[in-house]
């Protein structure tokens, strides 16, 4: 790939570089990354531009709009189109490069003056006749061709992995480094379902509407800052992931979004690093960031577990824990949806889940009255808590279900299913006995911009 279409490539992503951070990359001036720019953009013009129509078929001034793999020409002509050989024929297509999809000819009368002429230029003096025979009518055809590419070519934005300058390591300090010894109660800051997406804005171009309620998610920032815990776990749905999915129709405004749904998510995890650097923090897998490996099995296979050459023990190169750059945040994925629980301790486990009941508090008490063992879960978007006593003949065991809510707007702009949502926003504190199956549930809920917790209020 030559200079100018990377200069290109970074230039027209969703979150485009300036000439400078370009030049940075590849080692250029800003001036020489704009020179080389322009040089490519203008040589590529001449490239891909057809010539124009043959001037036998009498034809008028044409237009060419070119996007992507696409491309539309209108011309007008005095000649009747009827085959699509005669078309290209009259419009010299480069036909090694693009192909005719479909075609349309539009037909008016206008009016035109004839007449006949012969005249001669002698020593600068005009002699010979001009006869006109007065106005007559004659029909003008519009020919609107759209074609497509033979080989398609790569569309911005291009998704790839983050470019992360930051690398975390444990040191002796950290409650996760293997010779400190673990405390006797753990404490876990619990939350999930924040769906980093956007929906674009298609009428003004201006702003893309976010899934991702950043509010909630400054909030849930801030109670990991104070709260220093010994363990985060963000529990699945990361990434909303709407253009990868098959379930619905996809909308236009969902399109072109992964890139900026990646950057942001990774800037999230970023700023939890920095804000709790001691805490061993896990990541969920739920059933949206399933979305991408439904997709490469059904639509791309080969492109399916690749991974670089020289990095075979990371992830594959086209997956959530590769593109939002996890092992350089020293954050753990938990993969395998929906048969990735862990077992916080003897009584407690945590996963994204996949039950889900109707009516409010209906998911918690079927989890709580059919399972073993205590569970806290995601997917449901409520902040929801039940415990059911399990009579037994010479004892009893509480079993409880927690859903700590969402960190996505609860309204209805996240793609789904119904109307006036029962959603909430939240996050839980769990404090729990590492050898041992006791276990103690703080659910905060997050209203209004604000959530109260230990006395403080946080906004």
């Amino acid at each position: 790939m030559e200079l100018g279409e990377t200069i290109n490539q970074y230039k027209t992503c969703i979150d485009p570089l300036s000439y400078k951070e370009i030049g940075e990359i590849i080692g250029k001036s800003k001036e020489a990354t704009r020179s080389l720019h322009r040089r490519w953009k203008k040589r590529r013009s001449k490239q891909s531009q057809p010539q124009q129509p043959n001037q036998n078929f009498n034809s008028q001034k044409s237009t060419w709009k070119e996007d992507g793999n696409y491309a539309q020409v209108t011309f007008k002509t005095r000649h009747h189109v009827t085959t699509k050989e005669e078309l290209l024929e009259m419009y010299e297509t480069d036909t090694d490069e693009w192909m005719i999809d479909h075609w349309s000819v539009g037909q008016w009368e206008v009016g035109a003056k004839t007449k006949d002429q012969e005249l001669e230029w002698v020593d600068g003096v005009v002699s010979g006749y001009t006869k006109e025979h007065g106005l007559t009518v004659a029909p003008l055809h519009t020919v609107r061709i759209w074609l497509v590419r033979r080989h398609p070519i790569a569309i911005q934005p291009i998704i790839q992995p983050i470019q992360c300058d930051y690398e975390f390591k444990w040191e002796d300090t950290y409650s996760g480094a293997p010779n400190i010894p673990t405390p006797p109660i753990q404490t876990s800051l619990v939350f999930g379902d924040p769906h980093f997406g956007f929906e674009r804005d298609m009428q003004n171009g201006t702003q893309d509407i976010p899934y991702h309620n950043e509010e909630v998610l400054s909030i849930i920032l801030s109670i990991a800052g104070y709260l220093q815990p010994g363990r985060i776990d963000i529990i699945g749905d990361i990434l909303d992931l709407a253009e990868w999915s098959d379930k619905f129709l996809r909308s236009p405004e969902m399109t072109e979004t992964t890139q900026k749904s990646i950057n942001a998510a990774h800037a999230f995890l970023r700023k939890l690093r920095d804000m709790s650097p001691k805490s061993e923090i896990f990541l969920y897998e739920g059933n949206h960031e399933l979305r991408m490996q439904k997709a490469l099995i059904t639509h791309l296979r080969a492109a399916y577990g690749i991974r670089p050459a020289d990095q075979l023990e990371l992830p594959p190169a086209l997956s959530v824990p590769s593109l939002l750059a996890l092992d350089r945040l020293g954050i753990t994925w938990v993969g395998g949806y929906p048969r990735n629980q862990v077992w916080l301790n003897d009584g407690l486990q945590i996963s994204h889940g996949d039950i889900v009941r109707s009516a409010p508090g209906d998911t918690s008490k079927a989890i709580s009255k059919n399972s073993d063992v205590s569970q806290v879960y995601g997917h449901i978007h409520r902040v929801e808590m039940v415990t059911h006593t399990h009579n037994f003949r010479n004892a009893q065991k509480y079993v409880t279900a927690f859903s700590p809510g969402c960190a996505c707007w609860c309204d209805d702009r996240v793609p789904g299913n119904g109307h006036a949502r029962q959603w909430q926003n939240g996050c839980g504190i769990i404090e729990y006995e590492v050898n041992g199956s006791g276990f103690n549930i703080t659910p905060i809920l997050i209203e209004d911009g604000k959530a109260i917790y230990d006395g403080k209020v946080f906004e």
